[in-house]
């Protein structure tokens, strides 16, 4: 009896073992022992870059304090982004994964820049959290806002050295 499920041509009788299957994720065939090496060091650069990104995302998303905390994960990004994206131009091949290292990377700039401005308006954004949160009604609300929209504009205007 043959194997009903093998593909047509290619019908294996049962009980005969099937060949071992590739690893995934192993190094590309080819390659010296040095650009094996820079292979591994890559996929770990890969790692670190996809775990600092996606914390500082989440961080960011999260009520404060913990976005401050995030622009350290912003800055680990991007450094490792750095790093991953010439490791990827050193490496035969490596012109995609150096594309996914620059728009990961652009991305992390965004998160990092967003991080670095919540750290600058920190009074004005901790006043809108605590009065949001103690706000019942729509009026209460629209106060917050405005008082945010005062205190950010002073801020402002203290960071550029202008003034009305």
């Amino acid at each position: 009896m043959t194997n009903p499920f093998a593909p047509p041509g290619k019908r294996q009788p049962p009980g005969k073992p099937r060949p071992p299957l590739k690893r995934q994720g192993a190094t590309p065939p080819n390659l010296t022992p040095e650009q094996k090496k820079a292979f591994v060091q890559l996929r770990q650069t890969i790692g670190w870059f996809t775990l600092t990104t996606a914390g500082a995302f989440a961080l960011a998303l999260a009520p404060l304090p913990w976005p401050i905390v995030g622009l350290a994960g912003a800055v680990g990004a991007v450094g490792f982004g750095i790093f991953g994206l010439v490791r990827a131009r050193r490496l035969p091949g490596g012109g995609p994964v150096a594309t996914s290292f620059a728009v990961g990377l652009t991305f992390a700039g965004i998160m990092l820049a967003y991080s670095a401005l919540l750290a600058v308006q920190w009074p004005a954004q901790w006043n809108l959290q605590e009065c949001l949160t103690r706000a019942l009604t729509e009026q209460a609300s629209d106060t917050c806002l405005a008082t945010y929209q005062r205190e950010s504009q002073s801020i402002a205007e203290r960071l550029i050295g202008t003034s009305r």
